[in-house]
């Protein structure tokens, strides 16, 4: 009885080649295949719940230092505006050369967002007065004054003598798939938040996270979550999406 011999993966020759068996070549084929096809998911998965299309913090970080006096200036402006209830004041930033300062820090537009920050934010006695000037005085200026004030990042110019367009925000927002769309901008607080356990705690009890970098897409990101990373006491990065 002949003895089995082991397994050769190498066919006999017939012209002093030596050929691969067709059952190596098929195994080969297999995990050639198999290896593209988890390569594919693998970057189908990155690209979906983790790249994060939009300008690195760093890049951000780095044009607010910068131009940080701008940044301050433009904010100050914006909050000492008059804003009577039966003035339309949408259009201040076009007075004087508030555009000027726009085009220098790089800022498409600044708006109040959410919570009001006046001093001893967290006391009750602040959120009655808070309440009474909003719902009875209705002292909506209020909210200018001292709301969250959200900076939105103007594109920045790639062509050497392109005219600067401030309503062009498109690099900080970008469209994903399950979030529909991302978004980035500056925060102002005008009272520093409170920071415990990575929560950003709002006078509304609200918490927000506050994470060490938002280059990436966060993990178990809620729909219309938004997440920051602090660059000073008042200054923050914020990342939100809109699914």
């Amino acid at each position: 009885m002949k003895k089995r011999g082991r397994l050769s993966l190498v066919c006999p020759s017939t012209v002093d080649e030596k050929v691969v068996c067709p059952r190596f070549r098929r195994f080969r084929c297999w995990l050639s295949a198999s290896g593209i096809f988890i390569g594919f998911w693998l970057l189908v998965y990155y690209f979906t719940w983790i790249y994060n299309p939009l300008p690195s913090d760093e890049s951000m970080i780095k044009n607010f230092k910068e131009h940080r006096a701008d940044f301050v200036e433009a904010v100050r402006r914006y909050r000492e505006y008059p804003r009577p209830n039966d003035k339309d004041t949408s259009l201040w930033f076009e007075e004087g050369d508030t555009l000027e300062v726009y085009r220098r820090a790089g800022i498409s537009r600044i708006t109040n967002n959410a919570g009001v920050w006046l001093h001893d934010p967290y006391s009750q006695e602040t959120d009655k007065k808070i309440n009474y000037e909003i719902t009875v005085k209705h002292n909506h200026a209020l909210l200018h004054q001292f709301g969250t004030l959200k900076i939105v990042p103007s594109t920045p110019q790639t062509k050497q003598g392109a005219r600067w367009d401030w309503t062009d925000n498109r690099a900080f927002r970008k469209g994903k798939i399950i979030y529909g769309v991302i978004w980035k901008d500056y925060n102002f607080f005008p009272e520093p938040p409170r920071i415990e356990d990575g929560m950003l705690l709002w006078p509304s009890k609200k918490k927000s996270w506050v994470l060490a970098s938002l280059n990436q897409i966060p993990k178990d990101w809620k729909d219309f979550e938004c997440v920051y990373r602090q660059i000073e006491p008042q200054w923050y990065l914020r990342l939100c999406n809109g699914h």
